[in-house]
């Protein structure tokens, strides 16, 4: 636990903070803290050890091993802007022994590198080429083509990756030195993941090939199946048309058939009727022939009457006459 002992104020308005881990330069301006401690001669200092010369502003900060003086204008910072190098590549692949990583040599002097999509798993080291407090170097990184941002490390000088999709990226990476001074252009490689051979551009090429066989073969069945169904369609109307002619003929024939025996009915009573007719003339024929003496018969009968009644009457007056005399 970091534990505060005192402080004094530079000329410029900077406060130095004397702690049991080293000192501390804070910018009330700017709000940032820079930090020494052991490595840059920095110790644990003691509560109220502490002083500024009046005179020269030299500072002096004590602890239990004596003490430390300077003036704050001699204090700088590493101006040295580091190169940053991208210093090792291990590949995990998944066909190899499980566990045992595939080094990449001479990855610092490739501009770029070619993976396999088997190698899910690869991680990279990368260095800032500052050597002083180097464990105090800085490092951010992104990866185009995955990510734009910049993603910080602080202290970590490796990154891995894990199942990236096949394709073309970018690997960039910036350090700083032990005093926060950037190099912004860093270090960068191109990487290009490979895809198995199904996700190659000869493998949708085929596909695309493939596809248009099967829009073609498609359209053909398609086809067939239309034409198919056409001619099955004509056919039914074809057979519709047939049995609605044949019921039509059928029905004119049934309509030819009964006007047929309405026609012989007529006939066969036209010949009733003649023979009714011929037998007529006959019958009047016979009657004429058989008038006269019929007419004879008749009148000879009534004639036959009279006399009859004139006989009765002449005989009933001879009697009366008869009776008469007597």
């Amino acid at each position: 636990m970091i534990a505060f002992m005192g402080y004094l104020e530079d000329d410029y308005g900077n406060l130095w903070l004397s702690t049991n881990n080293g000192l501390s330069k804070f910018n009330p301006q700017t709000n940032e803290f820079k930090n020494y401690d052991v490595h840059d001669g920095c110790k644990d200092y003691n509560a109220r050890a502490y002083y500024k010369s009046a005179v020269s502003g030299e500072m002096f900060f004590g602890g239990g091993n004596g003490f430390n003086a300077f003036h704050p204008d001699s204090v700088k910072d590493n101006p040295h802007i580091p190169p940053v190098v991208i210093t090792a590549l291990a590949r995990y692949n998944t066909d190899e022994v499980a566990g045992k990583p595939i080094a990449e040599t001479g990855i610092s002097e490739k501009p770029e590198i070619v993976l396999s999509y088997k190698d899910n798993i690869f991680a990279f080291e990368f260095a800032a080429l500052n050597y002083r407090n180097t464990f105090k170097n800085q490092y951010a990184y992104k990866l185009e083509g995955f990510n734009d941002n910049w993603i910080q490390l602080g202290t970590k000088r490796d990154v891995t990756f894990t199942n990236l999709d096949p394709g073309d990226y970018t690997l960039r990476v910036k350090g700083s030195n032990n005093d926060g001074v950037w190099n912004e252009e860093g270090a960068s490689l191109k990487i290009t993941i490979t895809p198995p051979w199904w996700r190659t551009r000869w493998a949708y090429a085929i596909y695309a090939l493939l596809v248009m066989a099967g829009v073609f073969a498609t359209d053909r069945i398609q086809r067939r199946r239309l034409i198919k169904k056409e001619r099955e369609r004509a056919e039914a109307e074809r057979k519709d048309l047939e049995l609605k002619k044949a019921a039509e003929l059928k029905t004119a024939y049934e309509r030819l058939t009964e006007a047929h025996q309405n026609l012989k009915a007529t006939q066969q009573q036209l010949v009733t009727q003649q023979k009714l007719a011929s037998l007529g003339q006959l019958t009047a024929g016979i009657a004429h022939e058989i008038k006269n003496p019929l007419n004879f018969v008749n009148n000879f009968a009534v004639l036959s009457v009279d006399l009859m009644k004139e006989l009765r009457e002449e005989i009933e007056k001879r009697r009366a006459k008869s009776e008469g005399r007597d």
